[in-house]
């Protein structure tokens, strides 16, 4: 008798499991307690390449997104607390770029999944070599500052 396998999740289930799906909602919470609204969107139709890590040199993470505020947002937040980032404290946007279209995108991400540990971490020490959390940066290009409170 062969044992029965049971069906696994659908791909709606797969990208749900931890936030891929825009919900559409237009409104986060900041982990640093400010309520951030799009004041305008810095890309049409390409997206982000982005790393998360809990500490330098520590436990990255290779992620894209085509809005890089929210997605860094759920990151910190921990809004998918089963999710890898979630369960190794990544909370540090590390590393991001911009890609043109979302088929660049994803071919990036692919290519710096496959490549070697110290690779990815050479490519962070280029363009971040404190390992400073550059989600401020990302505030930036939505138009709010550093510390602005919510109105």
């Amino acid at each position: 008798m062969s044992a029965r396998r049971r069906p696994g999740p659908t791909a709606a289930q797969k990208s749900n499991a931890c936030g891929a799906i825009d919900t559409g909602l237009r409104r986060y919470d900041d982990p640093l307690g400010r309520i951030v609204r799009k004041k305008r969107t810095p890309m049409k139709d390409g997206g982000y390449v982005y790393i998360m890590a809990n500490q330098k040199m520590g436990t990255i993470y290779i992620g894209s997104t085509s809005d890089l505020l929210k997605r860094v947002g759920q990151h910190k937040t921990k809004t998918f607390p089963d999710c890898f980032t979630a369960e190794y404290d990544l909370d540090k946007l590390v590393y991001y770029e911009f890609h043109e279209s979302l088929e660049q995108m994803v071919k990036r991400e692919r290519q710096m999944k496959e490549w070697q540990r110290n690779w990815k971490l050479k490519l962070i020490i280029q363009k971040n070599p404190e390992w400073r959390d550059l989600y401020d940066d990302v505030l930036a290009i939505y138009g709010y500052g550093p510390h602005e409170k919510p109105e």
